[in-house]
Formats: C-alpha cells, sequence, structure tokens
C-alpha cells in the first residue's frame, strides 16, 4: 500500500471512528435555563357540594384584570442512560394576583362576591415536566423517537372580597382551592442538525384520559432553534404551546381548570460529560 493509499485509509478509519463516537457518546448532561414570555389564558370554577348556587367560570384575564403575558423562568436538565435513552426534567412556575373591582357577580366555591365588590384573585402554578425517551432514529445528524412521562402540576387558585354564602349577610370571605394533577403523557421528539453549529428540534407530549379525581387532556408542543456559540455551549429559541384542560370531582368540591401557555422561549444551554 502506498504513502498516500494508507493515508487515505487512516483518515477514512478516523473519520468513521469519530462519527461512531458522536453517535454513540456525545455529552451526557445538559443544562438548559431560559426566560419563557407566554401569552396565558386562565378560567377556573369551584363549585362546593354544599352549595345550591352554581358556579361561575371565572376568566380571570377578564374578570379580574390578570396580566395575560408574563416572564417565567424555566429550567431543564437532561441526561442520556446509554445510546439510545435520555430522561428529561423540567420546572416553570407562574404566580400572579390582583386585587378588581368586578363587573358581574361571581360565585367561587359557595360564596357569591356581588357586582363591584372589591375582590383579590390570586393563581399560581408549578409544572414539573418529566420525560424518558428512547430514539428509534439516531444518525450524525438526526435523532427521532418516543417517550412516556408525567406532568406534575401544583394549582392554587383564591379568591378574597366581600361576599355572602347562601342567604347570609355579605361579610369578608376567601375561599382557596389546590390541586395538585399528576398526568401521565405519551410523546415524540426529534433533533435535527442542519449545519454544524446548528440543530433544529421539536418535541410534543399528549394527554386525555381520566386519572383519580381528574378527567384531563394535556397538549405540550415546542419547536426551536439553537446555536452553539462555544464548545459545549448553546443559545436558543424555542415556540412552546401548553394547554390543559381538567375537571376535577372531589366528595366535598368540584370544579375545572382550563390553562393555556403560547410563546417563545429564550435559552442557554450547556452540555457537558462527553
Amino acid at each position: 500500500m502506498t504513502y498516500r493509499a494508507w493515508l487515505a485509509f487512516s483518515c477514512a478509519v478516523m473519520s468513521a471512528t469519530a462519527v461512531r463516537a458522536e453517535e454513540v457518546a456525545p455529552e451526557k448532561f445538559w443544562l438548559q435555563a431560559g426566560v419563557y414570555i407566554p401569552k396565558i389564558d386562565t378560567s377556573v370554577s369551584a363549585q362546593a357540594t354544599t352549595s345550591l348556587i352554581p358556579a361561575t367560570t371565572i376568566a380571570f384575564e377578564r374578570d379580574l384584570g390578570f396580566r395575560d403575558r408574563a416572564a417565567l423562568p424555566s429550567v431543564e436538565l437532561g441526561m442520556r442512560l446509554d445510546r439510545d435513552w435520555r430522561l428529561v426534567g423540567e420546572f416553570y412556575r407562574l404566580s400572579r394576583s390582583r386585587e378588581a373591582a368586578l363587573s358581574r357577580a361571581i360565585t367561587f366555591d359557595g360564596v357569591t362576591y356581588p357586582i363591584n365588590a372589591s375582590v383579590r384573585g390570586s393563581f399560581s402554578s408549578d409544572v414539573y415536566r418529566l420525560t424518558l425517551g428512547y430514539s428509534f432514529v439516531k444518525t450524525p445528524t438526526i435523532e427521532a423517537g418516543a417517550s412516556i412521562g408525567a406532568h406534575l402540576t401544583d394549582f392554587s387558585v383564591g379568591l378574597a372580597g366581600s361576599g355572602s354564602v347562601g342567604t347570609a349577610a355579605a361579610s369578608f370571605q376567601e375561599r382557596r382551592r389546590r390541586v395538585f394533577a399528576p398526568l401521565p403523557t405519551i410523546g415524540a421528539h426529534t433533533d435535527w442538525r442542519v449545519a454544524p453549529k446548528v440543530k433544529l428540534s421539536g418535541e410534543l407530549d399528549f394527554l386525555s384520559l381520566k386519572v383519580g379525581d381528574y378527567n384531563g387532556r394535556l397538549v405540550n408542543a415546542q419547536a426551536g432553534a439553537a446555536y452553539e456559540v462555544a464548545r459545549g455551549l448553546n443559545l436558543g429559541v424555542m415556540w412552546r404551546h401548553v394547554d390543559y384542560r381538567l375537571r376535577i370531582t372531589k366528595t366535598d368540591w368540584s370544579g375545572q381548570v382550563d390553562y393555556g401557555f403560547s410563546g417563545p422561549l429564550l435559552f442557554a444551554e450547556y452540555r457537558f460529560g462527553g
């Protein structure tokens, strides 16, 4: 074998080995921190089983003047369990409160707050997302697969102000309900490296079933792009849409939460441990 042929053969072997190494052992861990800036839509009702007055579906952005856009911190931590399996955890939260004069009477959890009453409303949610994914397709440029997981969401909603219970005279009344909804999901994920430093990605999680006290539907869809500004460090943007439709039936109350986010997420991501 000539020197040039040997050199060409050696380069080909090293290139194939490098590609295989990249395919088998990419960075094992990643940490992503970002700011999610969604448009928010929140509707809630709570019906006390002891009350004969039907509960009002409260549109928090319209009835209580809640801001319909907010900046939410978002954190994601992921790890590869082996070549094909990966585990991803994510957390983001939203907490809002506001005092407003009602433009219509509202009944919440057995209390009726009359028109023009000054009411302080609060709504918060802590969202924990956990997925276990398996990649059916994995090449140096494309990865695609399916996942199972859960959205664990802790909702807290409250109203406080001058209201009445049944036929009693109006007095200061405060009602608060908390819901922890563990909703399992199935989904899909894909990553596509379109250039050496540019990657496109997409994910979809879905649920529509009854779990214990909850009858829910959940859609989480996102698509994004990231650019590698330094080894292991990526900056990116994605568009995320999250839609909850949750019906609650408990022994002492029933209700519903319709909750939606849609908007951009700006993030920095660091990958390490290859």
